[in-house]
């Protein structure tokens, strides 16, 4: 049950690196990049960063999955509460790995996580880049539009 969810995700992120942007990125206004080149990274850049991300993506869900058995073991008050505690407590620790990712990102200068590091790639900003765009090309940046 488990290599049919890791073989969709990987080909859903391989394709969406490769097209630069999963439905997740193009919601946000960014996009991965191929390094040093900034283009649209190949099939094995794509392909890198979704294997070198598994481990955290796995990590994330095993935090989520973490806080349902805590939850119980709070509802439940009785014998059963050190056992699901324990369970709960062990998917916690096993999150750790995405959770220093994370952090690795957002303390990095160039915004960087391990898996960006080591398939060769970075996630760009496209609304930054293209008010860059504007204004090298002359142009005003438009102001945000008040509510």
């Amino acid at each position: 049950l488990l290599a049919p969810f890791l073989l969709i995700c990987l080909l859903y992120f391989t394709i969406g690196y490769r097209l630069r942007q999963t439905l997740g990125k193009r919601l946000m206004g960014i996009a991965v990049a191929g390094k040093p080149s900034g283009e649209r990274p190949g099939w094995w850049q794509a392909f890198l960063r979704a294997v070198y991300l598994l481990p955290s993506w796995l990590a994330f869900y095993a935090l989520l999955l973490a806080l349902l058995p805590l939850g119980v073991a709070l509802a439940m008050g009785n014998d059963q509460v050190r056992t699901v505690a324990t369970f709960g407590v062990f998917l916690v620790v096993t999150a750790l790995p995405s959770l220093a990712n994370l952090y690795w990102v957002r303390s990095s200068l160039d915004r960087r996580g391990w898996h960006d590091r080591l398939a060769g790639t970075s996630v760009v900003d496209l609304t930054a880049k293209a008010a860059e765009q504007e204004t090298a090309a002359g142009e005003t940046p438009a102001p945000p539009a008040s509510t």
